[in-house]
């Protein structure tokens, strides 16, 4: 979606100077103000396909992110599973540790009852240890005194040997049971380690993931709030056109009545006498306040209300920033803004950024001007009003994006056309 906010608002008010009702000489025809009108339409037709297409973006986002958390919730799961694998390896590993422990304090007592057998062995048949045994049998057979002697020695011979084989096999049948059963535990113990270090390993990766996705939801909910703000200044973007389309067939309206009064000095005449009027109204209110309203001077503007300058036009190096306007600060209680000149209000609402905010046309020698009165406390007006030069809008405060009780007044020379139409108020105003 391509959007570019300052270059549509551009684009929305190029050509409209000198069409807007004013106190002024109507010096278009019928036709051209329905051109403009047209012209209008057509730009409004593009800001509302901006905000559609916005709103479609955020959707698309939001689906996104909805996809996002399911799969950030699909890798809890997975985390939980094998942190729970984890736990029960590590009881295995446990286990098979134990049963090492108990396998090795099995050999030790093998090897004892063993020892113990050598023991006797040795005692009761030193020279079949010492040479193998045939040779030495036979001498402790030939050395019987007797028959009987003899019978009882080769029973002896034959229980020593038949005790000394069983021994040997014992032992042999024991050795290898346990070198089996500790290799098999010891192998055992090696897979369940790797494994550990597996599952460890793939719970890394896995958090790793979710940190990822959370990145990723961050930047999805960075989007939607950025197509969200671009959104909210189409959409007041939108309302400005509407107004001024407004501002344009009442001017429509007006031209015809002039035309059908075929009286335009007539008319020019009533409409100052009764702008004079209805500043002469709004004065009485103004003495009223706590804080005088600045006096109607001569010229072709006015202050806009009293009270010291706190901020002018020009760069600022705190901010970074352009400021397109003046800053008057509040000195004493329900200071009054005043209009600078005669005109008609485009439009009095509440803008997220400038707060409760006036925009109002004048039509002075014939050149078009817009100010704007920003952050008041309140406003008194209406979108479509004449005013006269003097005749209280509101007063200052300290709404929208603002620090301090304050005006910021902008000047406009021609249709506003956002900032790239500011003038310096300094220039034309005696502040």
């Amino acid at each position: 979606m391509k959007r570019k906010v300052l270059t549509v608002t551009a684009a929305a008010f190029v050509g409209l100077s000198g069409v807007w009702l004013s106190s002024g000489n109507i010096a278009y025809a019928n036709g051209d103000i329905d051109k403009k009108i047209s012209d209008l339409n057509e730009k409004s037709s593009n800001v509302n396909k901006n905000i559609n297409e916005g709103k479609e973006e955020i959707k698309s986002l939001q689906e996104q992110q909805k996809k996002t958390e399911a799969e950030m919730k699909r890798l809890d799961e997975k985390i939980g599973e094998t942190n729970e694998k984890i736990r029960n390896r590590e009881s295995e590993i446990s286990e098979t540790k134990k049963e090492i422990e108990k396998l090795k304090k099995d050999i030790e007592e093998v090897k004892e009852r063993i020892e113990k057998r050598n023991e006797l062995l040795k005692d009761r048949a030193v020279a079949l240890q010492e040479s193998g045994g045939s040779v030495d049998y036979m001498q402790v057979l030939l050395g019987s005194q007797s028959f009987g002697d003899f019978i009882s020695r080769v029973s002896a011979v034959s229980t020593i040997v038949e005790a000394d084989r069983e021994l040997l096999i014992q032992h042999e049948q024991d050795k290898k049971e346990l070198q089996t059963k500790e290799t098999a535990v010891q192998t055992k113990l090696e897979s369940l380690e790797k494994a550990l270090k597996d599952l460890e390993t793939l719970s890394a990766d896995l958090e790793k993931q979710v940190d990822e996705k959370d990145k990723l939801i961050a930047t999805l909910q960075s989007q939607e709030q950025s197509v969200n703000d671009e959104i909210v200044g189409l959409e007041e973007e939108a309302a400005l056109l509407a107004d001024q389309k407004k501002a344009a067939e009442g001017e429509k309206a007006a031209w015809e009545q002039e035309q059908r009064e075929k009286a335009k000095a007539a008319a020019e005449a009533k409409a100052r006498a009764e702008a004079e009027a209805k500043a002469s109204q709004s004065q009485p209110a103004a003495k009223s306040a706590p804080s005088a309203a600045p006096a109607v001077t001569s010229g072709s503007f006015m202050r806009p209300a009293n009270g010291p300058v706190t901020s002018r036009y020009g760069y600022r190096e705190k901010f970074g920033r352009m400021h397109y306007g003046i800053d008057i600060g509040k000195r004493g209680s329900s200071v009054p803004i005043v209009s600078v000149a005669d005109g008609t209000v485009i439009r009095a609402y509440y803008s997220s950024s400038f707060g409760n905010v006036v925009f109002v046309r004048h039509n002075v020698n014939g050149q078009t001007w817009v100010s704007v009165y920003a952050h008041l406390e309140s406003y008194n007006v209406s979108s479509g009003q004449s005013i006269g030069k003097g005749q209280q809008l509101g007063y200052m405060g300290n709404t929208g994006r603002s620090f301090g009780a304050h005006l910021h007044f902008e000047l406009h020379k021609g249709d506003w056309q956002g900032s790239s139409s500011a003038v310096n108020p300094e220039n034309y105003i005696n502040f």
